[in-house]
């Protein structure tokens, strides 16, 4: 494998002792009118989730009056429903790198504002491949990076055991994905034992997922730092070089635990803002048993974190995730706060 430099990007996911509203830009509930898809009926298990999807603007029928639900979904049609959950912003600088992704294409902006927000990265630096299907597995990463770009949390069950019999199936960096999902209720197996992640996701499917995720995922904010005029801005792993040359000796495959750097900003968000002295731990989780980095980092500061960085030091983490899940404690005088965070993680050649 290339010798990679993973920089990772967190957005906050799920607060507990937070103030939070339910995802604004699906605020609303389907209203129960009669679908117009003529393969879509009241009797097929996916209904709803098709009507809501719909109604909501997130998906459109393949035709006027088709929707074709088995039909598999492509990579544009991936990205592009998680465009419209977004309420198709048009206030960011789009970036395109890729060479099969040009101006005038009907997923050119879904594609441009994926590609900036670090939910896809492509095959490679310049293909995208819009045409090609995407897998159970990999539009759960795709998800999960639209979680973490979107700041939202989900509700988690760290109880949930993922006990299908093909979960050796399961590609190693969608593992932490899948089973955030799963345990948050929004993905489900393909039967009662299976849950076939290398099978290509069908439109019913994503539009089970998507009226899922919309109902649960949830935005949040901290109440502890806000009291104080502060909040997170940002939570990086940060991949020293050393590790990237014990990376660069070992394929793929390897789940060896490498050193990494845990670094939080802390923004203040009024001019007078003060901090008082306060003490942050971070816990790393990242496989699908729920495994947790064998420590927890402690930070004590006075007034730190406004100006700067808060560097809580070396974690040891496996080298192969696209997302990792952070849980932050912060206490402060008699007060505790606790949230976790998605890491995005992106690799940088």
């Amino acid at each position: 494998m290339k010798a990679v430099k993973k920089a990772a990007t967190l957005i906050t996911s799920f607060l507990m002792a937070a103030s939070f509203a339910v995802m604004p830009a699906l605020a609303a509930e389907a209203q129960g009118s009669e679908l117009i898809f003529k393969d879509v009926t009241e009797k097929d298990w996916f209904y709803n989730d098709v009507q809501f999807s719909y109604e909501n603007k997130i998906i459109k029928g393949i035709t006027e009056d088709t929707f074709e639900p088995d039909t598999k979904l492509s990579r544009a049609m991936a990205v592009t429903m998680l465009y419209r959950m977004a309420g198709e912003p048009d206030d960011l600088a789009y970036i395109n790198h890729f060479e099969d992704v040009n101006e005038g294409d009907w997923y050119f902006d879904a594609v441009s504002w994926a590609q900036r927000s670090k939910i896809v990265y492509g095959y490679s630096d310049d293909i995208f491949a819009p045409d090609d299907n995407i897998t159970r597995a990999d539009f759960a990463v795709m998800l999960m990076r639209y979680a973490a770009a979107e700041n939202l949390a989900l509700p988690e069950n760290e109880n949930y055991k993922f006990n299908f019999k093909d979960s050796k199936d399961i590609p190693y960096y969608a593992e932490l994905s899948v089973m955030i999902l799963a345990s948050s209720g929004i993905i489900k197996g393909k039967t009662a034992e299976t849950f076939a992640p290398t099978n290509e996701i069908t439109r019913a499917e994503t539009a089970a997922m998507l009226h899922r995720f919309s109902e649960g995922a949830i935005e949040n904010k901290s109440v502890l730092l806000a009291n104080y005029g502060f909040e997170i801005e940002d939570v990086n792993l940060y991949y020293p070089v050393m590790s990237l040359l014990e990376v660069s000796k070992n394929d793929d495959s390897d789940l060896q635990d490498h050193a990494n750097y845990v670094n939080i900003s802390l923004r203040s968000l009024k001019d007078d803002a003060e901090l008082p002295e306060c003490d942050i731990s971070v816990e790393i989780i990242y496989s699908l048993d729920w495994k947790r980095s064998d420590v927890q980092l402690h930070k004590t500061s006075d007034n730190l974190g406004f100006k700067g960085n808060l560097n809580l030091g070396e974690i040891l983490i496996p080298f192969h995730n696209e997302i990792y899940r952070a849980s932050i404690t912060i206490t402060i005088g008699e007060k505790t706060e606790t949230l976790v965070y998605y890491i995005n993680a992106e690799e940088v050649w």
